[in-house]
């Protein structure tokens, strides 16, 4: 596998999570709304906004609204009180719409803030995500480098966004650090340590296991107001295209009037959800390899994977995404694969294959890079432990060192054998190690049961895929390709 591809090979700085401001804990929760649409092109879906200026405007993210004929908003004052909401206005240049309420409820509106905060300011995001339960803040720091979107973008995503025709891929975005923007944070507030409105989750791009996420600076809310525009075409294709989170019929009819901060955020109750050493991982989405490989931090890593499976992974092969909430820290499963157990090392174990094809995994906090390099090497003897010794590494997939993203993710990925004296290979291991926003993650995929006799049969039973007793030696090789490529796929979201 290619090392440092594009990026060079130094280690990152990981960033802690943020505690709570002292100041924004008393800020009113009555201006914060979930937005719920039905009467969709696509299924329902789910977003976030707040009143804004006066208590009849609502203002969410024009991706959450657009293609849709019904719209509800549920105050987080009394309980979740519903009411009906329209469409006023949208900008689709930032990707905003402005809503007006039916009988709205007599709130406090925020206000937008004069000046955009400083680098390193603090940040705070009020939403209602849906894998958490209730409304949840969550602390950013701005970043100190400024952004245009196209900058955050591959070739691929600047062109779907081209074909859209929104938002503007010239216009500034404001690029956060210490935490994730999930789905259902869309059209969410920042709020700066005054209370007012410094800029507004995207909640961005979902085109595979990971999200692209910026927010856009409340300097466009006057646009939005000055906005004659009351429509947008391709609603269908916007939906498609963003991350407001799709849910049920069902979903949009409950609400848990719960107020939580992200340390102690809880899922919500209709997912799925393992603690794998110490943090929780929540089922977000399935979605098919073509889709994932446009988020893969490293494609060409991944397409070596692909190439090398010999045709066992196609591009319609589906996979599970698990994510920790605070962090956004993302396992990739096979569909259908689940957690079997969770062992008393605190490792998750998906058990693949009739205990041939495993995958392992979990987190822990790592705030600083020795603290990574010190959660790397307890992994490493947490599987010696598990394993035995008589590891070696395989050269060809394993990076020469830790690669380093733009934003601030650290990921080193490593081939291992293991060679017992008078029997040769017998298990195989292929990992995912990596750290950001204050959490190490690692993700293993193992292959056991390794002889000269099960190696010839899958050779033979591969070059014909069929023939006497090749059942279990085909279901073999093709889940230890879906699971290479999942561990491949592991890895943190970009913000």
């Amino acid at each position: 596998m290619a090392a440092c591809l594009r990026v060079a090979c130094i280690i990152g700085v990981a960033v802690g999570l943020l505690p709570t401001s002292p100041v924004l804990a008393q800020v009113s929760r009555d201006p914060f709304v979930r937005v719920d649409v039905t009467q969709c092109q696509t299924l329902p879906r789910r977003g976030s906004g707040f009143v804004w200026n006066a208590q009849g405007t609502v203002v969410t993210s024009l991706h959450v609204v657009a293609g849709c004929g019904n719209i509800s908003i549920r105050y987080t004052v009394g309980g979740g009180q519903l009411r009906t909401a329209r469409v006023d206005r949208v900008l689709p240049s930032a990707d905003l719409a402005l809503l007006t309420v039916d009988s709205p409820i007599a709130v406090q509106p925020l206000t937008s803030a004069v000046t955009m905060p400083g680098a390193g300011a603090e940040l705070t995001v009020w939403g209602y995500p849906i894998q958490v339960r209730g409304l949840m803040d969550t602390m950013f720091r701005r970043r100190a480098t400024a952004g245009r979107l196209e900058d955050l973008l591959n070739t691929a995503l600047r062109q779907e966004i081209q074909n859209v025709g929104m938002p503007d891929l010239n216009s500034d975005v404001v690029l956060l650090d210490g935490g994730n923007l999930l789905p259902g944070h869309s059209g969410a507030p920042l709020l700066d340590r005054n209370g007012q409105v410094a800029a507004i989750a995207d909640g961005g791009l979902e085109r595979g296991a990971v999200q692209v996420s910026w927010a856009i600076p409340a300097a466009r809310l006057a646009d939005l107001a000055r906005s004659t525009q009351r429509t947008v075409n391709a609603g269908g294709q916007i939906a498609q295209l963003f991350s407001a989170e799709l849910v049920t019929a069902e979903d949009t009819q409950t609400f848990e009037p719960v107020v939580t901060t992200t340390a102690q955020a809880q899922p919500s109750r209709n997912r799925v959800s393992y603690r794998c050493g110490g943090a929780v991982f929540v089922y977000t989405r399935t979605r098919q390899l073509s889709e994932l490989r446009q988020t893969a931090d490293d494609v060409v890593g991944l397409d070596q994977l692909i190439n090398a499976s010999a045709g066992f992974a196609q591009p319609n092969d589906r996979f599970d995404i698990y994510q920790e909430l605070r962090s956004g820290a993302t396992v990739v499963l096979p569909a259908g694969a689940g957690i079997a157990s969770i062992e008393s090392d605190g490792l998750c174990l998906a058990n693949l294959v009739d205990d041939i094809v495993q995958m392992l995994f979990h987190a822990v906090a790592a705030s600083t890079p020795q603290a990574g390099q010190n959660a790397g090497n307890a992994y490493a003897q947490l599987m010696t432990i598990r394993l035995g010794t008589g590891w070696q590494p395989d050269p060809r997939w394993t990076y020469t060192g830790p690669i380093v993203r733009f934003d601030g993710l650290t990921v080193w990925r490593r081939a291992n054998g293991q060679f017992l004296p008078g029997t040769g290979l017998t298990r195989a291991s292929f990992e995912t190690l990596a750290s950001k926003s204050g959490l190490f993650m690692a993700v293993t995929t193992l292959r056991s049961r390794i002889t000269p006799q099960s190696q010839a049969a899958e050779q033979q039973c591969a070059s014909f895929r069929a023939g006497a007793n090749c059942d279990l030696p085909l279901r073999v090789l093709k889940m230890q390709a879906l699971a290479n490529i999942a561990t491949h796929l592991s890895t943190f979201p970009i913000s």
